[in-house]
């Protein structure tokens, strides 16, 4: 089965770099070898197949197989990028109808909700190493945006009708199609330097778009959670404790004048050794 596993992988990515004819001939091949003898006796013999075929395709040996969990990370992000696009498609086609924000809120909620709420899997792939993302800032980013999806638009209708909701849905749409497109792709080696480009230049607008939709839509639960007291506890209680989630919501808010700031760095500091490098290399 391992076997298998790897034939599949590796013929993916050896579709990208090989002539159809060359492609289906060393496939046929491998995945015979496969089948009968494994992975290692695989490997061996694809080897000296595009040794035959040339020195190109045999310098992509060393990479093109994925590992199991180099796989999984693969439809995962290519899942999201899909996932990210009906949100993305759905959010300009209900601005260009001019729809309400309500409205908009509603055509993409479905998709927001089980889409972002799977974004909490990346926090278990930073904990267990699967990617070099540092595990507080993913928390972070990862926190934020399911309380707001969750806990202010799910939970409190009145957040709805804000403008953080058009100005949430366009950033947080365009910057995940990009960024797990530009992951996906990193782990087959054929990251386009456009994508490249994307992935460290439009975080200077979205972040902020992003960051104040999402500070504007819990502003704009305010007067519903005082009214309502949505997530509220009061004395008198059995616990004989309260807890004011109009409060918390307010000091919420203000935790973003020193946390945007810091992302916001982090992101520049990251375009400045990614894009800087790539400059010098082509100098």
């Amino acid at each position: 089965m391992r076997g298998i596993l790897l034939h599949f992988s590796f013929s993916f990515s050896l579709l990208l770099l090989c002539s159809p004819r060359r492609y289906r001939a060393i496939c046929i091949a491998s995945f015979v070898i496969t089948t009968a003898n494994g992975g290692a006796e695989f490997v061996k013999r694809t080897e000296h197949l595009l040794r035959r075929a040339g020195p190109k395709y045999l310098a992509f040996v060393g990479y093109g197989i994925m590992k199991p969990f180099e796989l999984y990370l693969f439809l995962y992000n290519a899942i999201q990028v899909f996932g990210w696009g009906l949100v993305m498609v759905k959010t300009f086609n209900g601005l260009i109808q001019n729809e309400s924000f309500d409205k908009l809120y509603e055509k993409v909620a479905f998709e927001l909700q089980i889409f972002q709420t799977a974004a909490i899997l990346e926090i278990v792939h930073a904990v267990v190493g699967f990617v070099r993302s540092p595990v507080g800032t993913t928390v972070m980013q990862v926190y934020s945006r399911v309380f707001v999806v969750w806990v202010i638009l799910y939970s409190i209708p009145s957040s709805r009708a804000s403008i953080g909701v058009p100005m949430l849905l366009v950033a947080w749409s365009i910057t995940e199609v990009v960024r797990y497109s530009f992951y996906a792709l990193g782990l087959i080696k054929c990251v386009p330097y456009a994508l490249t480009w994307m992935r460290y230049t439009f975080f200077i607008v979205l972040y902020i778009m992003g960051a104040s939709g999402e500070v504007f839509t819990m502003y704009a639960s305010l007067n519903e959670v005082a009214e309502k007291k949505h997530f509220t506890v009061e004395m008198p209680n059995v616990a004989n404790m309260s807890f004011s989630f109009y409060g918390f919501l307010a000091v919420t808010m203000l935790t973003y004048i020193p946390g945007f700031p810091q992302m916001y760095l982090y992101m520049f500091s990251q375009r400045a050794k990614v894009l800087g490098n790539k400059s010098k290399k082509q100098a």
